[in-house]
């Protein structure tokens, strides 16, 4: 579809409405003041980079506590604004504070390119709490302040909980840290993208390695609980499209005795191992290496569909020699400037390591492909966005800044925006087809080799 460029009397007449809505504002709220954080970097030839420190923005917000009315939609005011939901504490903090900074970058990136419809780009900030309640306060919050965009890194069941009422305001949830395989379809949406895969690509990139490497046959031994079937079914799909044969497919039960399942792979052996589950996994593995098809003897490889250190539940490490671990991850020798960048912001933010660059590059994509969508919609109602978000990173001619991008979008041309995170090439249902990902190998030690690491993209 071509786009053309924004009209500049289109572009007056959306900064008139929103003097109008600041004034209105202005008369019964605070104003809220967000540092947009920058880190001056050298530069590179695939990365954003700006070398200026950033003016502040401000979000004028209401104060007022009193029930959203859902039977007002979000029509745009002609200014860009995120509303962030990503984690500062829990399990999730790693990814969420990772996430914030990458999009804290990209909205001093985009504004420092001119902003959006000639407007700076805006961020509030919030977190999801560690209740449904906290995530419905923060939701609210900020449809009352007029965001156009939740930043969401809420666990998949808050996300779920809160579909419906942002579906009803008219707003864009966009997620860079969920790979729930559970939110695709309980999204049903067209308001619903991340940029972070679901973990179902995680099966599909596993499948190619196991082709690649001649594997003619496979058993999968998966939690028949929580994601690990849908994994299973992804890996045995695209597995056997490509020629292998599934000869295994054993399910088991994570709160009974998964030992008991791997005695039919001791007695038909196959070329490979693929294991689905959480914890239970390190155990599973040392009865594999007992029956002696553990990871030092065929193929093994693990998806973990908990976040859990195999290393730190093993007796003895060097069980895991040779297994391979299937994970969402960016190579950072692609990205080093940018995880120079997050460092430095996150040192002045106070913000401690270890940092997630997968998920602070995944955040940076999901604010530079919102604002390019806004710019080619011509206006900030999100459900016009949300129409534009998808071919927005396909099927054009391709660019990975968002100064170069817009350009090309002010000229009228279609373009492909290739992001830090990956290709992204997104499809219904909003998602990444085209994703990063990382085989971490153990080589004896707790934690894998990551000399081993070797990184690939799921097509």
């Amino acid at each position: 579809m071509h786009r053309a460029p924004t009209s500049r009397r289109a572009v007056a007449l959306l900064r008139s409405e929103k003097l109008l809505r600041s004034q209105k504002l202005l008369r019964s709220g605070a104003l809220l003041v967000i540092g947009v954080l920058l880190a001056a970097c050298t530069s590179s030839s695939d990365e954003p980079t700006t070398t200026t420190n950033a003016p502040t923005t401000e979000v004028t917000v209401p104060t007022t506590t009193e029930p959203v009315d859902l039977d007002i939609r979000n029509d745009g005011d002609g200014r860009l604004v995120f509303g962030a939901m990503l984690p500062d504490d829990g399990p999730g903090r790693e990814a969420g504070q990772s996430a914030l900074l990458g999009v804290e970058l990209a909205v001093t990136d985009v504004n420092e390119a001119g902003g959006v419809l000639l407007e700076d780009i805006f961020l509030s900030p919030g977190n999801p709490g560690s209740s449904i309640n906290d995530v419905q306060a923060t939701v609210d919050r900020h449809l009352r302040e007029g965001i156009d965009v939740i930043l969401d890194g809420a666990p998949a069941e808050q996300s779920i909980e809160v579909l419906s009422k942002t579906r009803a305001a008219g707003v864009i949830q966009f997620s860079p840290t969920s790979s729930d395989t559970t939110l695709a379809a309980a999204a049903d949406t067209e308001l619903y993208f991340r940029t972070s895969p679901s973990d179902t690509e995680r099966a599909v990139v596993l499948a190619n390695l196991a082709n690649e490497q001649a594997l003619q046959t496979a058993a999968v031994v998966f939690d028949q609980d929580g994601a690990g079937p849908a994994l299973a079914e992804a890996f045995v799909t695209r597995f056997e499209g490509l020629g292998g044969e599934a000869i295994h497919q054993v399910p088991y039960n994570a709160a009974a005795n998964p030992a008991s399942s791997i005695s039919v792979l001791s007695q038909d052996p196959p070329s490979g191992i693929v294991l689905i589950g959480g914890a239970e996994l390190a155990d599973l593995i040392t009865d594999l290496v007992g029956v002696g098809i553990g990871p030092r003897s065929i193929a093994v490889y693990a998806i973990l569909t908990d976040d859990v250190d195999l290393g730190g539940l093993v007796e003895d490490p060097r069980v895991l020699n040779g297994l391979g671990l299937v994970e969402i991850g960016v190579d950072l020798n692609r990205i080093e400037t940018f995880a120079t960048r997050v460092e430095a912001a996150a040192d002045d933010r106070g913000v401690d390591a270890p940092f997630d660059f997968g998920a602070a590059a995944a955040g940076y994509d999901a604010v530079v492909v919102t604002a390019l969508a806004t710019e080619i919609a011509g206006t900030d109602r999100p459900e016009a966005i949300a129409e534009q978000i998808i071919g927005v990173t396909r099927d054009g001619v391709l660019c990975v800044r968002y100064n170069e991008c817009l350009e090309l979008v002010q000229s009228g041309e279609n373009i492909n925006y290739d992001g830090l995170s990956g290709p992204l090439e997104l499809v219904p249902p909003g998602e990444p087809s085209a994703a990063s990902f990382v085989i971490r190998t153990y080589d004896g030690d707790a934690p894998p080799n990551a000399a081993l690491d070797r990184y690939l993209f799921a097509r």
